[in-house]
């Protein structure tokens, strides 16, 4: 079931959908920066709050550069899927630069990475 933003603009950012127990949210931009945060973050913590869910999947195969900006957005995501709903927040198509800046920061930790196998039979 495709989720709707409240805002047109952030369609052109990113896309959401609930599949079973998982919000899958697909970046569609090759660069999560200041710019992106501060058009997706309140609408993105808009859709958390209205769906039921317990795992979120966050689909980053077309980003190749993530800022200090898009960490705030996978960190704030992952915030509010670990301590609000217990969940997991799953990481699909991070290239290595981004894994390698996450370990850098130590951040790899909070979140699942999977591939394209883990991510195809988790949403069926």
């Amino acid at each position: 079931m495709n989720i709707n933003f409240n805002d047109s603009e952030v369609d052109r950012f990113c896309v959401a959908e609930k599949i079973g127990d998982y919000i899958v949210l697909k970046f569609i931009v090759d660069e999560l920066d200041i710019y992106v945060r501060q058009v997706v973050l309140s609408p993105i913590r808009e859709v958390l709050e209205e769906q039921d869910y317990k795992n979120i999947i966050l689909d980053l195969e077309q980003v190749i550069h993530l800022d200090s900006s898009g960490i705030s957005i996978i960190s704030q995501i992952f915030i509010k899927t670990q301590k609000e709903r217990n969940g997991k927040t799953f990481l699909f198509g991070a290239t290595a630069k981004i894994k390698e800046m996450l370990r850098l920061i130590k951040m790899e930790n909070y979140f699942v990475f999977i591939d394209e196998n883990e991510y195809n039979l988790m949403i069926g």
